[in-house]
Formats: structure tokens, C-alpha cells, sequence
């Protein structure tokens, strides 16, 4: 699947829940049914394209710096009246048929014969987690820095790092948005082979 088709996809998933976004929505009959700044669509794309920085910085990023971007009062207004739900659902359906997408693109002949699948065995020595004592300056501590630079990464975009909040639906929210945004990003970012992007989604969907 090419990233054209990808982003199609996305966004035909992103259509279908509108059109059914009573369903999705906190107040169905009130929220949504007026014409604003931010509409239904452009508020999911919003969300699914933010990074780590606040909502202020990520709405100019968003939006162009342009005279019409909404506050960030707005946009927590907005968010608020969409249910985690319409995240997930966008989530499985386009999963799904990018899954389906890429089961079809599979080679007839597996890479191994396993029924496990291909594995590859890690020696203790190159078991960084497990023996993280290394020398400063060497190759191996090197490595071990770069593992955990990404460790704690991958925490921050997932929302793992620093919680303040204990709300569950907050949390569930949260790592929904982080997983669609990882898939995508990923997806993408390896589909038109620039990998310098597959930490930032929003120089691809720009």
C-alpha cells in the first residue's frame, strides 16, 4: 500500500465516524451541530497529529500559524465532547484494513520454515537490560544509551512518563491517540521511505 493510499484510508475512516458522530459524541443532538473553526473532522485530525508539546505550539504548528486557528480553551472544549470511543473505533477499522492490505502483499514463500516465525537470539553479552553495567566511553555504552533514550521516548508518546492525571478514561483516551499516531507515523514514514519521520507524523500529513 502506497502512502497515498494510506492517508486515504485514514481519512476515509475518519469520515465514516463523522457521519454517524452522535454516536460519539457526549451531547448527541447538541454537540457538533453547529458550523465552527474547528469542525468534527478537522478536531480528530487535529488530535491524532499532535506531539508532546502544548496545545498552543501544537494548534500553530497545526494549523499554520493562520488567523483562524482556534484557542487552546476551544480545542479542550471541543475534545471534550468527543468520546474515547470514536478514537478506537478509527483506530481498529483502519488496522484492520491495513492489515488486510498487507496480508495480500505477503510473499506466497515464508522467510523461515518455523512455525514460530523468524527469531533471532540475543547473546547475555548484548543483553543491555539485563547486563547494563558497561564501561563509559565504549561502544556498548553507547548502545545502551541509545536503547534507553528510545525506551523513554516511547513512554513520553504513549503518555506513560510524568502522569498527573488518574482519571481512567483520560488514560484510555490518552493511549489510543498515542497508538494511532505511532501506527500512522510508522506506516507512512516507511511506505514513501524517509524514516527520518517515522517519530513525527506532522511533516507527513502536512
Amino acid at each position: 500500500m502506497k502512502a497515498k493510499q494510506v492517508r486515504d484510508t485514514l481519512l476515509k475512516e475518519i469520515r465514516t465516524v463523522c457521519k454517524s458522530i452522535e454516536q460519539f459524541c457526549v451531547s448527541p443532538g447538541k454537540d457538533f451541530v453547529r458550523n465552527r473553526k474547528m469542525p468534527i473532522e478537522k478536531l480528530i485530525l487535529t488530535i491524532i497529529g499532535m506531539g508532546s508539546r502544548n496545545i498552543t505550539n501544537e494548534l500553530l504548528d497545526f494549523y499554520d500559524t493562520s488567523p483562524d486557528t482556534p484557542t487552546a480553551s476551544a480545542f479542550v472544549q471541543q475534545r471534550d465532547k468527543l468520546k474515547p470511543e470514536a478514537l478506537e473505533t478509527i483506530f481498529k477499522s483502519f488496522s484492520i484494513k491495513l492489515l488486510a492490505s498487507s496480508v495480500k502483499q505477503m510473499p506466497s514463500k515464508p522467510c523461515t520454515e518455523s512455525p514460530c516465525g523468524r527469531m533471532i537470539h540475543i547473546y547475555p553479552e548484548k543483553n543491555l537490560r539485563a547486563y547494563p553495567r558497561v564501561l563509559r566511553g565504549t561502544e556498548e555504552c553507547k548502545i545502551r544509551t541509545t536503547v534507553e533514550r528510545e525506551i523513554n521516548h516511547m513512554k513520553d508518546n504513549f503518555c506513560l512518563a510524568n502522569r498527573r492525571t488518574r482519571n481512567e478514561k483520560t488514560l484510555h483516551a490518552d493511549l489510543i491517540l498515542a497508538g494511532i499516531t505511532q501506527l500512522i507515523s510508522v506506516v507512512l514514514a516507511d511506505k514513501i521511505h524517509h524514516h527520518e519521520y517515522i517519530r513525527s507524523l506532522k511533516p507527513l500529513i502536512a
